[in-house]
């Protein structure tokens, strides 16, 4: 690290790296860092600019395989009675694996103005993963469904944006005001020779939803099935008013436009209140919860009455049914009325386009409000302060975009150990839960 005259600043940095995880015999990898910053308000005489720093780096960082990924181990599962259960993993493991490297380019500015009442700080990255360990897909024949290799590589480039307000200050009462924002564009560039798509989650049962990333492509392509159309959109039925369905269609991806949060402090005298904000623009994400409610009749939407003013759920001999209307593959018009099971289970069950949401929300996350007790009620105790505030979690969902209701985007808790991290499955959401407490400070 070496500085300059208080201005100029440089810092670089060499690593070597070993990974247990990966071949033993070459699991050591090489990296570097170089970072500088510029103190540019040093250099500009200026009442109003209260200060200011440019700054760029380049930095690379190991990216090791995961646990057993070169040594085939067993999966265990739950005990049938007494005999303990184990199971072969559908991945090969590879005792070649090497690690990966991450590299990333970034650049910004801080700049602060009118006596730290206004504050930016603005980043701009450009990130590649090389050699990244990955699952491949192979033929079945061979026993597996993947087999671990180092070829994955993505790119990936964003933007983070803070800003800071002060927008009132005075003796008695005073405002701050933060808000942030990211972005976040991430490609798929390659997997192996001769593949192009490799699935990230799937769910067979479904009728073939699945998650991937495919070369060229954003990464995180929900790919599965939507209703059959002809040419003016019309839905393709068989005669009898059944769904059919175009099956492997790209539907959508994981990933928000942006992201974000809000906190905002106000202070008079001596009351406190903070609150805190978070949201998202964007983003799929699949519900399990009504497509299974639809299906098995418990959504609210699965009673009424049809449009001859009968219960949809009688027969429809007795004038019950819901009626579809479309065409045939032969372009013959379909207008008829089926049973209200049929229909749920035929036109909603596995029609994965259906039960793709928008991800997108804003939430009161958190809130506290304070009393900070003056030093006259202080006298003769041994505290120097005391601070008694009522504060709360998750409190308000206060926009969602999910037509059918009843879900919490940003409660998403994935389907499963692997997909846990994406995010991307809303697998029987309990209604989410709102804490509120009390909480005392006491400073000796």
């Amino acid at each position: 690290s070496v500085g300059y005259n208080s201005i100029a600043y440089l810092d670089g940095s060499y690593r070597f790296d070993w990974g247990s995880t990966a071949n033993p015999d070459n699991n050591r990898i090489e990296t570097w860092g170089l970072s500088g910053s510029l103190i540019l308000s040093e250099l500009i005489d200026s009442a109003d600019l209260t200060f200011a720093k440019l700054r760029a780096g380049y930095s690379e960082a190991p990216v090791f395989p995961g646990t057993y990924a070169t040594t085939q181990v067993y999966s265990v599962g739950t005990a049938y009675g007494s005999f303990p259960r184990f199971a072969v993993p559908n991945t090969q493991s590879n005792p070649n694996l090497l690690g990966g490297t991450r590299s990333e380019f970034e650049v910004g500015a801080e700049l602060s103005f009118l006596d730290n009442k206004i504050g930016i700080d603005i980043t701009y990255f450009d990130r590649k993963d090389s050699d990244q360990p990955i699952s491949i897909p192979v033929t079945g024949s061979t026993g597996y469904t993947g087999l671990a290799i180092n070829s994955g590589e993505s790119s990936a480039e964003g933007i983070e944006v803070t800003l800071n307000l002060n927008p009132v200050s005075t003796a008695d009462f005073n405002w701050n005001l933060s808000l942030n924002f990211a972005t976040l564009n991430k490609y798929t560039d390659k997997l192996a020779d001769g593949i192009d798509v490799r699935v990230l989650d799937s769910w067979a049962s479904w009728r073939g939803l699945q998650l991937i990333e495919r070369v060229g492509d954003e990464w995180g392509m929900w790919i599965g099935q939507k209703k059959a159309r002809d040419a003016n959109g019309n839905q393709i039925l068989t005669s009898s008013g059944r769904a059919t369905y175009d099956s492997q269609q790209t539907l959508g991806n994981i990933l928000p436009d942006f992201t974000g949060g809000l906190t905002t402090s106000f202070n008079y005298k001596n009351w406190g209140l903070d609150l805190g904000f978070d949201f998202q623009k964007g983003g799929l994400f699949y519900s399990t919860t009504n497509m299974f409610t639809y299906y098995s009749g418990i959504h609210e939407d699965t009673v009424g009455l049809n449009d001859r003013g009968i219960s949809k759920r009688d027969p429809v001999s007795a004038g019950g049914g819901v009626r579809v209307q479309g065409v045939t593959a032969s372009g013959e018009p379909v207008d008829t009325y089926v049973p209200a099971v049929t229909y749920y289970f035929s036109h909603f069950f596995g029609n994965h386009e259906r039960w793709l949401y928008d991800a997108s929300y804003v939430k009161l996350r958190t809130a506290r409000l304070g009393y900070n007790f003056s030093k006259d009620l202080l006298d003769g105790t041994p505290f120097d302060n005391v601070n008694i505030a009522l504060v709360g979690n998750n409190l308000l969902l206060l926009y969602e975009n999910i037509p059918d209701g009843g879900l919490d985007p940003s409660e998403i808790e994935g389907s499963g150990s692997i997909a846990t991290s994406y995010r991307n499955v809303e697998g029987g959401q309990l209604p989410p839960s709102r804490t509120i407490g009390l909480n005392v400070s006491l400073t000796f």
